[in-house]
């Protein structure tokens, strides 16, 4: 009877950790991406950062206002992992920087 609490539990901190793991990708991958698109780095540049950066099927929006960048990236479990998926929390992060001159 203990056993499935105990799988739950494990369940529940395994994928605390992942979705911590995830925010903090998300969190560098949009700072790291706001830098380069203020810098007026070309497109090539920006879309290797976001491979490189981003975790694995993250999205991201770019919104340009007033002179300053703002970049948000969200990633979610993948729908291969069951009705989870849409219960699961969400990572996401935002940045904002100015745009160079």
């Amino acid at each position: 009877m203990a056993l499935p609490g105990l799988m739950i539990v494990v369940f529940t901190l395994v994928l605390g950790v992942v979705l911590a793991g995830q925010q903090i990708r998300c969190r560098d991958a949009a700072s790291a991406v706001a830098r380069a698109i203020a810098r007026d780095e070309p497109p090539e540049v920006v879309q290797q950062l976001v491979r490189e950066a981003m975790p694995s099927g993250a999205r991201y929006r770019v919104e340009t206002v007033d002179g300053s960048v703002r970049v948000h990236v969200e990633w979610r479990l993948p729908a291969g992992a069951g009705p989870l998926a849409r219960m699961a929390p969400v990572a996401g992060a935002d940045a904002v920087a100015a745009v160079e001159k």
